[in-house]
């Protein structure tokens, strides 16, 4: 979407294909202030992700940024283009990569802006109070690289310990995380330490008897 408006109230915004006309009106409602303080400030501005849910987009929540800038004539500006991006491949990416583990990213107060899981996705979440994400933002520092910690909270009606990884992503400030069930991610160690044990327990009961019958 794309949308340009003047200091003295005219805008234009040019239609999005397969947008219904009253989707088409809540967009640019929303992408007028950004303008506004564009055109006030003279400066290009990020706005926050928020979530489009649309018809065209099969109704489902989309995570979207708008990124705005001043048009200027004479040294002042007079004019502001405000563009607004789908954030679905961010949130796509994440998918991939979550194959063993959970992938989100959060803003710096905890709300949740992506996840790699398709259930989370479907609206907007504050996630400020979860044993993980509260375990960052209750330091009261945020972290300037990658930090590791284990956090225990219920799942279900059970305690459950995950390893936890929170990296601070600086130029939007975000917050992403990554985590797994600790149980599960040392699952197959264990299943081979297991197995190691009964070869060796073999090994020596064979040994024993080729050593006393042969």
């Amino acid at each position: 979407l794309l949308s340009y408006q003047d200091a003295e109230g005219g805008h234009f915004t040019a239609p999005w294909r397969g947008l219904l006309p009253e989707e088409q009106g809540q967009l640019t409602n929303h992408v007028l202030p950004l303008g506004e303080g564009a055109i006030r400030t003279g400066r290009p501005s990020l706005s926050g992700i928020f979530f489009l849910k649309l018809v065209a987009l099969k109704g489902l929540p989309e995570p979207a940024v708008a990124v705005t800038i001043p048009v200027s004539s004479g040294g002042r500006p007079v004019a502001a283009l405000t563009a607004v991006f789908l954030l679905q491949g961010i949130q796509d990416s994440l998918k991939v990569y979550s194959r063993e583990f959970t992938l989100y990213v959060t803003d710096t107060e905890g709300h949740l802006i992506f996840h790699s899981e398709r259930a989370h996705q479907t609206q907007a979440q504050d996630l400020s109070s979860d044993p993980v994400v509260q375990r960052v933002l209750s330091s009261g520092v945020l972290p300037t690289s990658p930090v590791n910690f284990n956090v225990t909270k219920l799942v279900g009606d059970k305690k459950r310990t995950f390893l936890v990884t929170c990296a601070p992503v600086t130029a939007y400030d975000w917050l992403l995380f990554s985590e797994v069930d600790r149980e599960n991610y040392y699952a197959p160690i264990v299943r081979l330490k297991a197995q190691s044990t009964w070869w060796v327990a073999l090994s020596i009961v064979g040994a024993l008897f080729i050593g006393i019958y042969l």
